[in-house]
């Protein structure tokens, strides 16, 4: 499949999944200030939120229009396996769901030490900084080629701009 039928394809796939509205609040930050900062707000506006299920987060707004964000680098970098990160990001977020339920029990528990809650806490801040570098890897990295991070921008405007124009032409 070449790049502008794969462009058309994902641009009607989005409009099917993000309104109107959010398409052109996208469309708008990332021509204003570029492809984090529309990752960013995406992930403040769009529906999303961790969970230890792949499948759970693929339904998430946020995640479809990561999955899209893959199809397209796909043409540029090859970096993003959206799979994968998703699976990581599953992967993290069930350790510290264990490590919650693990210092909920060392409360319950007033014979065991003080210590041992803090080293849990303390892992769960790094597995969540961890995770959510996981969310912003992808980014960084296309950040690091201005080429490619340009390539990526005009692609990216181009699915929006379609998936507008699709959003507006199925009407309300």
């Amino acid at each position: 499949m070449n790049l502008e039928s794969k462009i058309y394809e994902l641009s009607f796939e989005l409009s099917e999944f993000i309104d109107k509205n959010d398409l052109q609040k996208l469309l708008g930050v990332l021509a204003n200030d570029g492809v984090y900062a529309m990752w960013v707000y995406a992930m403040d506006k769009l529906d999303w939120k961790f969970s230890d299920n792949v499948n759970k987060m693929k339904k998430m707004v946020l995640f479809k229009l990561l999955s899209v964000i893959s199809e397209l680098d796909k043409y540029s970098l090859k970096k993003l396996d959206f799979d994968k990160c998703l699976k990581e990001i599953a992967d993290l977020t069930q350790r510290l769901s264990i490590l919650e339920g693990e210092i909920k029990e060392l409360q319950k528990e007033k014979n065991k030490e003080k210590e041992q809650k803090e080293q849990k806490e303390e892992e769960i801040k790094n597995i969540t900084k961890e995770r959510n570098q996981k969310m912003n890897q992808y980014f960084q990295n296309l950040a690091k080629d201005l080429n490619k991070l340009l390539f990526m921008k005009e692609l990216l405007e181009k699915v929006l701009i379609y998936a507008l124009y699709h959003a507006k032409a199925k009407g309300d």
